[in-house]
């Protein structure tokens, strides 16, 4: 058992650790700079933060549907024609709808829409 504990008194060196997670704060710090033009891991936080936040605040409008379901704004009525689904038609006759709606009405949406999407890929 002596063998154990040195080896976890080894693995576990609290000196040793805080410097290797110190540097890799420091690692992190740098790369997040890099790729966001100079922003802090604080700040890249908070625009996430607001961006998802908008995501699911903003009301989906039509537009936003056709774009989520891959097709043109202009055949969104006849993409959602056959629909059943109270959200899917609201959509279609041009109203906005919350996001959490949307999402639940969203499968449904896609399986109307699929026809329309492939046959404007065909084109």
């Amino acid at each position: 058992v002596p063998e154990i504990a040195q080896r976890l008194s080894e693995l576990y060196d609290p000196p040793r650790i805080a410097k290797a997670m110190l540097r890799a704060r420091e690692d992190y710090t740098s790369a997040v700079a890099a790729a966001t033009q100079g922003l802090s891991p604080a700040e890249v936080t908070d625009v996430l933060v607001e961006m998802y936040s908008a995501y699911l605040d903003r009301p989906v409008t039509p537009e936003q549907a056709a774009q989520e379901l891959g097709i043109a704004h202009e055949q969104l009525a006849e993409a959602l024609a056959s629909s059943r689904d109270t959200i899917t038609l609201a959509v279609r006759a041009g109203k906005s709808v919350n996001r959490a709606a949307w999402a639940s009405a969203f499968g449904d949406a896609a399986v109307c829409a699929e026809p329309i999407r492939l046959r404007g890929k065909s084109s």
